[in-house]
């Protein structure tokens, strides 16, 4: 049995896998402090200590949710000595 390409359960299926494709932590422009504190290894206390110290340079406050700027965020932690 053959198959075309066009055959509509197969096209449902690749756009079902399409839509399931989660976006790497490293290349998403924006992180949840769960991803920021998995990405970096600090803390989850100490990333939201980091969401209220630097404000608006690096997180964008959504309701009750804090979300980072993942490349201002690494650039600050790229600078710092110590956190």
């Amino acid at each position: 049995m053959t198959m075309k390409a066009a055959d509509p359960e197969i096209r449902a299926f690749r756009d079902q896998l399409e839509a399931n494709k989660e976006v790497p932590i490293w290349e998403k422009d924006v992180l949840t402090v769960y991803e920021a504190a998995s990405y970096t290894g600090i803390g989850i206390n100490k990333i939201y200590t980091l969401c209220k110290e630097l404000g608006g340079k690096v997180v964008v406050c959504l309701k009750k949710e804090f979300l980072i700027k993942r490349k201002p965020f690494e650039r600050f932690i790229n600078k710092s000595k110590s956190i």
